[in-house]
């Protein structure tokens, strides 16, 4: 990572029609407790870029803490995998989140912050935001393609859950 990884960065744009999958941090209690069949993440993009339709790119954008400790052969890895992205780090995920059509999380707030722009959310691992309908948690990565086509195809938000969900939340927290 001496070198920088400036080069291995794919433009963002948000006319193409896109995935978004945040890469987690790692070590990390949330990826390898919560999710400890998904923890390999490349192996999860592999999966996530198969499911897509055929024109879909996959945006993958790194944890900003991650930059400096991952390999960059683990980026080449990922810029291997057909019809991803790699996306700097920088650009922030508020940015990327309300253009993408789909979010993909292994966990991760992330996932929550797409519900709150009213986005289709497919999580891998156990997240406390997996009780709204609107979130598809993938238990069995043979389905995966049918979660994608139906997130993509039938995904409808529902305000009023997710007010009532976030209701919830307030009522059980300590003040």
């Amino acid at each position: 990572n001496l070198r920088g990884l400036n080069d291995l960065y794919d433009d963002f744009n948000p006319r193409e029609d896109f995935v978004f999958f945040p890469l987690h941090y790692e070590p990390e209690t949330s990826l390898l407790l919560q999710a400890p069949f998904y923890a390999d993440q490349i192996h999860v993009i592999r999966q996530i870029a198969k499911s897509l339709p055929v024109h879909y790119k996959l945006y993958v954008k790194e944890h900003p803490s991650m930059v400096d400790y991952r390999p960059r052969g683990f980026y080449k890895e990922l810029k291997k995998i057909h019809n991803v992205k790699l996306i700097n780090p920088a650009i922030s995920s508020f940015s990327i989140v309300p253009q993408a059509k789909l979010i993909t999380v292994i966990t991760g707030t992330t996932g929550w912050e797409a519900l709150l722009f009213k986005k289709p959310v497919i999580s891998f691992g156990n997240q406390f935001y997996n009780a709204l309908s609107m979130v598809k948690k993938c238990t069995e990565i043979e389905k995966l393609p049918y979660l994608v086509k139906e997130q993509l195809e039938n995904f409808t938000h529902k305000e009023e859950e997710l007010i009532s969900f976030i209701s919830a939340i307030f009522q059980d927290s300590i003040t």
